[in-house]
C-alpha cells in the first residue's frame, strides 16, 4: 500500500506569480523531466530525458519560482541529491537548478511558443541518488498554433567518475485531428564521447544489460483523450537502435509497440 514520499511540501505564495516550496518535490529539466507524466504525449518519457534527467524525480529542496510582469518565467531550486524514500537526511551531495523561459507566443501570433533553458550543477558524491552529471544543460521549445505542434530539446551532460559526457535532441511534432484524437511523431537521437556513456530506454533496458554510445530511436503515436488527459488511451509503435563500441553487450535493433491506458484525479 505504500510506496514512498513524492510531494511532500509546503508552498507559500507571497505575490500572485510567485511560489515557494519546501521539502520533497519534483525536480523537473529537459522536454519530458520537466512535463508531469500525467500530461505526456507518449507513453514514456524519451531516453534523452531518461539518460540526462535525474529519473528519481522526487528531491528534498527549497524551489522559487514564478513569472515576471515582462512574460519571463524561471525557476530557482536548491536540492539534497540524496535518493532517499522519504525526506533527505542530507548524506549526500546536493545539485542547483536554473531555469528561464519566454512565451513568444503574442509576438508571433501564436497558441505557443515558449523557449526556456534548464542548466544543473550537480555535486559529485558517492551516495548522490542522481545521474553521474556534473553539469547538465538543455535547451527547450514548444511550439503550437492550432492543431499543429512541436516541442524539441537539445541537451549535454558534463559526466564524472565512470559516466562519459552525453550530448543528443529531440524533436516531436504532432497534430490534432479532433478536439479528442491527436497524432504524435518522435525522433531522438543520442551520442556519448566514450564506450558504454548511454542507457537504452525503461523497458528495453530489461532485454539488453549492457549500454552503448550511439542511440536513435523513431516513434509515432496515436492519442485518444475521453477526458483530457485525467483519461486517455496512448499507443505507439517504435523503432530503436544503439550501437556498442565496446562490444560487451549493449547492441540493440529492435521495434516496441505500446499501448496504455493512464488515469489520474
Amino acid at each position: 500500500m505504500y510506496s514512498e514520499l513524492t510531494d511532500a511540501y509546503i508552498g507559500w505564495s507571497p505575490l500572485e506569480n510567485l511560489t515557494v516550496k519546501i521539502l520533497k518535490q519534483s525536480a523537473g529539466f529537459t522536454l519530458d523531466g520537466a512535463t508531469s507524466s500525467k500530461k505526456l504525449l507518449t507513453p514514456e518519457r524519451n531516453n534523452l530525458t531518461n539518460n540526462l534527467w535525474f529519473t528519481r524525480e522526487y528531491f528534498t529542496g527549497i524551489v522559487v519560482d514564478g513569472e515576471s510582469a515582462t512574460g519571463w518565467q524561471y525557476k530557482a531550486g536548491a536540492f539534497s541529491s540524496e535518493g532517499s524514500d522519504e525526506l533527505s537526511e542530507f548524506n549526500a551531495g546536493y545539485f542547483i537548478l536554473l531555469s528561464a523561459g519566454y512565451d513568444l507566443a503574442e509576438r508571433l501570433s501564436t497558441d505557443q511558443a515558449l523557449v526556456r533553458v534548464d542548466y544543473v550543477y550537480n555535486e559529485e558524491d558517492p551516495n548522490n541518488g542522481t545521474r553521474d552529471f556534473s553539469q547538465v544543460a538543455s535547451l527547450v521549445t514548444e511550439w503550437q498554433s492550432g492543431p499543429w505542434g512541436l516541442r524539441t530539446d537539445l541537451s549535454s551532460g558534463k559526466g564524472y567518475g565512470d559516466q562519459s559526457d552525453v550530448w543528443g535532441f529531440v524533436a516531436m511534432p504532432y497534430y490534432d485531428l479532433s478536439p479528442r484524437t491527436q497524432l504524435v511523431f518522435r525522433y531522438t537521437y543520442l551520442s556519448s564521447d566514450e564506450s558504454n556513456g548511454l542507457r537504452l530506454s525503461r523497458y528495453e533496458d530489461r532485454l539488453v544489460d549492457g549500454r552503448g554510445d550511439e542511440y536513435k530511436e523513431v516513434f509515432g503515436g496515436f492519442n485518444f483523450f475521453f477526458y483530457d488527459h485525467k483519461l486517455k488511451w496512448q499507443t505507439g509503435l517504435s523503432r530503436a537502435s544503439m550501437t556498442d563500441r565496446a562490444d560487451d553487450g549493449g547492441q540493440h535493433s529492435g521495434w516496441a509497440l505500446s499501448t496504455v491506458i493512464r488515469v489520474y484525479w
